[in-house]
């Protein structure tokens, strides 16, 4: 069951990564590359939507699993489906209520979806605004249900802290990667002046954002490296210190 728990996980981290790299990079990279380039984003900012739908659906599913498999995991032996379990999961612990009001957040997204098929340029801005703010705040959010959030007192305000700005960067970095190729694509296809310095604008606008990101990344890795694995010797002698350091590789 613990196998199952982190596939779900897995799969509700990165959905929710690309999910809030979605936004940041129609708001932040997309539309002021288009602007510049004196071309229209509203159809690359329409398409980013449709990609949010999906990612936001793979958010909402994964968190159902996830809740059913933590349901399992603390219920009766043998049991599929306890809903009275599943209530005092959700009322009575930590990870319930944290759980709770993510979704929470998450209904409301399928309304900004709604209003971003129907607006038009200029109520387009302010849905992008607004989905990248909840995106955010859904991803950061994941910092409360992780192992920081056992600390207590001013440690658990800054591990908590320090966690969620590393989700965040790796939202508007990696979750950006997918809206960057798609859009790289699509430019390379029709290999027009207009798309080609589009495509220039947006990946000098992207490779700065990925590179403060990236420093973010490694301020807060190295802070979470010696808050939870506690020195060098648990680092090289521990799974958890070994997979620490295979991310460090990769990054």
């Amino acid at each position: 069951m613990s196998n199952v728990a982190a596939v779900v996980r897995f799969v509700h981290l990165t959905a929710a990564v690309l999910l809030a790299g979605s936004f940041s990079f129609t708001l932040l990279i997309a539309r002021p590359a288009f602007l510049s380039a004196g071309a229209d984003y509203l159809p690359v900012a329409k398409s980013q939507f449709r990609i949010a739908r999906w990612c936001w659906l793979a958010v909402f599913t994964s968190a159902l699993l996830g809740l059913w498999v933590q349901t399992l995991a603390v219920g009766k032996p043998g049991a599929s489906f306890d809903f009275p379990a599943i209530l005092t999961l959700l009322s009575e612990t930590h990870y319930g209520r944290v759980w709770t009001a993510r979704m929470i957040l998450a209904l409301v997204f399928p309304i900004l979806f709604w209003f971003g098929s129907k607006r038009g340029e200029k109520d387009l801005i302010a849905l992008l605004a607004i989905g990248f703010f909840l995106s955010a705040i859904l991803l950061a959010s994941l910092a409360l249900a992780g192992h920081t959030a056992a600390a207590e007192g001013a440690a658990f305000i800054a591990q908590v802290a320090v966690d969620a700005l590393h989700l965040f960067a790796t939202g508007v970095w990696l979750g950006g990667l997918l809206p960057l190729a798609i859009l790289l694509r699509q430019d390379d296809r029709k290999a027009a002046p207009l798309e080609l310095a589009v495509a220039s604008r947006a990946t000098k606008r992207f490779s700065l954002l990925a590179v403060v990101s990236v420093a973010a990344l490694i301020l807060t890795g190295a802070y979470n490296a010696w808050v939870l694995v506690g020195g060098f010797p648990p680092l090289f002698g521990t799974e958890y210190g070994r997979l620490l350091l295979l991310k460090i590789s990769l990054l």
